[in-house]
């Protein structure tokens, strides 16, 4: 029994000790994030993937051929063949012949490669700035979440309070119903009011049992209550982060767009072959022959397809939609930080509003008991005090409620890490 006990403490305890900044690090510890930075691994290949096209490319390879009539190892000048025949030395011709050798290429001059590396560069840059907003974004979340889950516990509890409160006065009227000093139609009234308190309560419960699932869901850890959170320090103002990935993607584009256009430039490369052709010995060959062969090359090529044209067009087109989203996506931002703002300031005059609402229901609701027993009050009268009460606290949770969910959304769009903020 004790260790039972003693479990249950610890339980308790390590519950308790669960801090917002507990939840923040497991964020970091999930698929989610993970999946993030496999995303920025990724992005970082394919940047060395184009560096790596500036390198020289090397193939060894071999082959066994067989032709239906004798064929040449390698290409032979007449003059060779001439003194070869004078010779009597075999012509480097056979019908089966294996080769082996190397193949080497390497661009000299390639424009479209230094802007496709730029633009696998700015890619790198914009899916860490994506990693970062994703987190920031599922910070907001967790705060918002545990802000609502706060609301509806202190809810219930206000709930739970009033149908205490009213439970008292149901039972003395109900003694006196039964001693026939007060109409029994009162006793069905506060029956009624007791029954609506239990629906909401059991409604706030099953909003709480949805915003705890939403909450576990972005975290590992399995947490039976809200978090306490405290503001240690403002939100820091600037551009806007959320700007910052269409930012990049702008600029990737634009060197997409260059990249297109430069594909119409000549391109200047460097081809190198060796390779070392032997026949076995046949029927009509003495003995086998080996003979070595190699080359290098310049190549120069000028793309003339239309479709590289086509291809410019797109990638223009492609641009200019990103600078339409970002045009729309700041002008929408620019409105909701000053909405948010705005709201942050209204909600903590409301909190401090709804605490003095809170302090003069509760007194008005002490008179009114007062009142109601002595028969100066008809209960519809004193119910309503009652609610009122009821609705000042909640009015009370839902502006703190507010203000967490209206600074966590503020946080984000500044790129303001909530860990910093909150603790």
């Amino acid at each position: 029994m004790k260790r039972v006990l003693i479990a249950a403490l610890s339980l308790s305890i390590s519950l308790q000790a669960v801090s917002i900044k507990d939840l923040f690090e497991d964020l970091k510890k999930q698929p989610s994030f993970k999946l993030d930075q496999e995303r920025v691994k990724a992005a970082n290949l394919a940047k060395e993937r184009v560096k790596s096209s500036f390198y020289p490319s090397i193939n060894l390879f071999a082959s066994y051929e067989h032709y239906n009539s004798p064929s040449n190892l390698r290409p032979l000048p007449p003059t060779e063949a001439t003194q070869r025949i004078k010779d009597k030395e075999p012509l480097p011709f056979a019908a089966t012949i294996e080769r082996i050798g190397v193949k080497a290429s390497m661009p000299i001059f390639v424009k479209s490669l230094f802007s496709l590396y730029r633009k696998a560069k700015i890619d790198s840059k914009n899916m860490e700035i994506r990693k970062r907003l994703n987190l920031l974004e599922n910070e907001a979340l967790i705060v918002g979440l545990n802000a609502s889950w706060i609301y509806l516990e202190n809810l219930k509890k206000a709930l739970k309070a009033r149908k205490r409160s009213i439970l008292k006065i149901y039972e003395d009227t109900k003694i006196k119903a039964d001693l026939g000093r007060a109409p029994g139609i009162r006793v069905d009234y506060f029956k009624e009011a007791l029954n609506r308190l239990d629906i909401s309560i059991n409604q706030t419960k099953i909003k709480i049992s949805e915003t705890k699932s939403k909450l576990n869901s972005l975290i590992s850890l399995d947490i039976q209550s809200p978090v306490n959170m405290k503001k240690k320090e403002d939100i820091k103002e600037g551009e806007f982060f959320s700007l910052k990935p269409i930012k990049y993607a702008i600029k990737a584009k634009e060197y997409q767009l260059k990249a297109k256009k430069e594909d119409l430039w000549p391109k200047l490369s460097l081809e190198a072959e060796w390779s070392e052709n032997r026949t076995p010995k046949e029927i009509s060959l003495k003995e086998s022959m080996n003979e070595g062969y190699g080359k290098y090359a310049l190549y120069l090529s000028v793309p003339l397809s239309k479709t590289k044209l086509t291809d410019i067009q797109i990638a223009k087109t492609a641009l200019l939609k990103e600078k339409l989203f970002f045009a729309k996506l700041q002008k929408e931002l620019k409105a909701k930080a000053k909405n948010l703002k705005e709201t942050l300031s209204l909600t903590k005059e409301s909190i401090k509003l709804a605490e003095n609402s809170v302090k003069h229901q509760k007194t008005l609701l002490k008179y009114a008991k007062v009142a109601f027993k002595e028969g100066r009050m008809q209960m519809e009268e004193y119910l309503r005090y009652e609610e009122n009460v009821l609705n000042a606290k909640a009015s009370l949770y839902e502006a703190k409620m507010r203000y967490w969910q209206t600074l966590s959304k503020l946080a984000v769009i500044y790129g303001n890490d909530l860990e910093r903020i909150v603790e």
